[in-house]
């Protein structure tokens, strides 16, 4: 049996990930004011989105319809999706009633849809994940339980050099903001053992709040046996302090095999924007 993985647009990739593992991406949609509209699709000119933002008094995501996903089932057989957290975003709740749809019709396709609980870096991890299982030759119902597994041991941290959109998506208050721009505090930013985005530390200095990233990678998978995870990084048009954390991640942290390096997608540029990084990393071994 053949499987078909896809995922939405704000799952971070590199042209090579993509043809390697023949993965496709389900766009979704970037509003500015001014009815300014992007689709966050490969041909999308991210820099240029980004100026564009920075400019704008709003910014907000779209999902993609319940008909853009019933347009990629109609494609395959066998196919898993995986989605930005549902907390996140519509796109999971998309996905789940066009597969009710098209197996209405289409009974004898197998379809399931992963709600990440994740986003950029976190959706890539889960993606490499799932075709790690598929090279094994895993049935589709031991993929669907070693993959829900594997997404309760990931955590997710970021840490942003601006937190305008923070704000204008109303993630954080602009107070925060106002008295983390003048004692130049940063915030570390995660998801960890709960299905919600919070605050992890708050710390003086950039650089410091990404030692501070680096060091919670260290800590958290100290137990776990040598080169045993994947460490994947997003980063927003900040390629040499991705290389950078790369490199502090595997000399401090021992169970990380690689750090796979990624640049954000249109959506995941609207939460990181320019400095933003984002890594994603695995804290059991089953």
């Amino acid at each position: 049996m053949k499987f078909k993985v896809i995922a939405d647009s704000c799952c971070d990739t590199t042209d090579k990930i993509r043809q390697d593992l023949e993965l496709e991406l389900v766009p979704l949609k970037i509003l500015l004011a001014q009815d300014i509209e992007y689709l966050d699709s490969l041909d999308l000119d991210v820099s240029a989105m980004i100026d564009e933002m920075n400019q704008s008094a709003s910014v907000k995501t779209a999902c993609p319809s319940i008909e853009d996903y019933v347009e990629y089932m109609h494609r395959y057989d066998n196919l898993f999706i995986v989605t930005i957290a549902h907390f996140l975003s519509g796109s999971y709740n998309a996905a789940i009633a066009a597969r009710e749809l098209v197996l209405e019709e289409f009974p004898d396709k197998t379809i399931h849809v992963f709600d990440s609980l994740n986003a950029s870096a976190g959706e890539l991890n889960i993606v490499l994940f799932i075709n790690s299982l598929i090279s094994k030759g895993l049935s589709f119902e031991e993929i669907i339980v070693e993959t829900n597994t594997y997404i309760n041991s990931l955590v997710t941290l970021f840490v942003l050099e601006d937190l305008s959109n923070m704000i204008k998506n109303g993630r954080m208050s602009r107070i925060t903001e106002r008295v983390a721009s003048i004692l130049n505090i940063y915030p570390v930013l995660g998801k960890r053992d709960t299905n919600e985005i919070r605050m992890m530390a708050k710390v003086r200095g950039l650089s410091n709040a990404f030692d501070r990233m680096t060091e919670s990678v260290s800590r958290w998978t100290e137990e776990l046996p040598a080169e045993s995870i994947i460490v994947t990084l997003s980063h927003c048009d900040a390629a040499v302090r991705a290389a950078t954390i790369k490199e502090n991640i595997l000399m401090s942290c021992s169970a990380a095999k690689d750090v796979i390096i990624v640049p954000t997608s249109g959506v995941s540029s609207v939460y990181a924007n320019r400095g933003g990084i984002v890594v994603s990393f695995q804290t059991k071994v089953y």
